[in-house]
Order: C-alpha cells, then structure tokens, then sequence
C-alpha cells in the first residue's frame, strides 16, 4: 500500500477551488442583492440588510473558526464541526421560513411627515 502526499492532492484541491469560487459561490451570493432589500421597508433598507449582514458574517465566519477549533480539541472529531454547521444552516432555513415574497406587492409610498413620525429622520 502506497501513501500519499500532499502533491498526490494538488488536482483534487485545484478542482475544489474551481468548483467553490466558480460554481458554488455564485449560486449562493447572486440572488443576495435583490432578495434582502425587498425584505424591508425603503426607508430603512440599506440598514437592515447591512445589520443582517454584518450578524450573518460574524456568526457564519468571524467566530466560526475559534468554535471549529474548541469543537474538534474537545471531541477530537469533525463531526462536531458538521454538526454545528448544520445547526446554523438549520437556523437559515428556519429564518427564510419567515421571509415573505414581495415581488407581487406595491412599494408604500413614503412622505417626508410619515418618516419624521416614525423617529427615522
């Protein structure tokens, strides 16, 4: 039985590269800038997209690595690493169970007065 080194993989990880950037990424950012905005009102749409970014980004990737690493010393497995990212993907699913689609729906027309009610000027 031969062993292989890390030059055996060096096709195999040129092709996930390939694979992730090329295909994978689009699928899942493309639809992004035309979906979260219409999730809120004009008025206050590029500050709940960017808030649900910024919770998105730090809980998907900024702390994700230091919970990988105390996951997999504790349990010395990668399955506690999967499990927490189908626990995260899991909360995604719940949370777009909520979104409504808008595409059918009229924008609310806002007037200067109707923000200034609201505390939004």
């Amino acid at each position: 039985m031969t062993t292989r080194t890390l030059g055996d993989y060096e096709g195999d990880a040129d092709a996930a590269v390939v694979l992730a950037a090329g295909i994978i990424h689009p699928l899942m950012f493309g639809t992004e800038g035309s979906y979260f905005p219409e999730l809120f009102p004009t008025w206050i749409r590029f500050s709940g997209v960017s808030i649900g970014k910024q919770f998105g980004v730090v809980l998907g990737g900024g702390i994700a690595p230091l919970v990988a690493t105390s996951l997999y010393s504790s349990t010395s497995t990668s399955y506690a690493i999967t499990g927490y990212y189908m626990a995260l993907a899991l909360g995604a699913m719940i949370t777009f169970s909520f979104a409504h689609e808008t595409s059918k729906s009229q924008l609310p027309s806002y007037h200067k007065s109707n923000i200034r009610a609201k505390g939004c000027a």
